[in-house]
């Protein structure tokens, strides 16, 4: 039986409620565009010489009124294609994004290029 002595009545068991964190949704755009120049045939068909011009972007809504929760950004390029890539304000090193609560919309993350030899690439003649 529970103790009703003083401040120690809690019979719902509220004093030991665990603050649940803050609910995030995190949307992020990718954004390419592709140029491409005919290289001849190859082995498996066509080729073409592409150049990719690419930009991240994010959406962040949290339900924390007061501050948006930070949150890592993991990026790999398993290829080697990426030849450039620019962080934003908003990266910090290891990749850690902070975006203000002031912001609204799609805020700019990185940009990046890249490029290289794409067989059978659809290449109108």
């Amino acid at each position: 039986m529970a103790s009703t002595e003083g401040n120690d009545f809690d019979p719902f068991g509220l004093t030991q409620v665990a603050i649940l964190p803050p609910k995030c949704d995190i949307t992020i755009i990718l954004h390419e565009e592709v140029t491409s120049i005919a290289a001849g045939k190859c082995q498996a068909g066509s080729a073409a010489h592409t150049n990719i011009e690419g930009s991240l972007h994010a959406s962040f809504v949290s339900s924390d009124a007061r501050k948006n929760v930070p949150f890592e950004l993991r990026m790999r390029d398993t290829e080697n294609h990426v030849k450039s890539f620019v962080r934003s304000e908003m990266v910090a090193n290891r990749n850690i994004v902070t975006i203000p609560k002031s912001a609204v919309g799609n805020v700019p993350l990185a940009s990046y290029t890249c490029d290289g030899m794409i067989r059978s690439m659809p290449i109108s003649e």
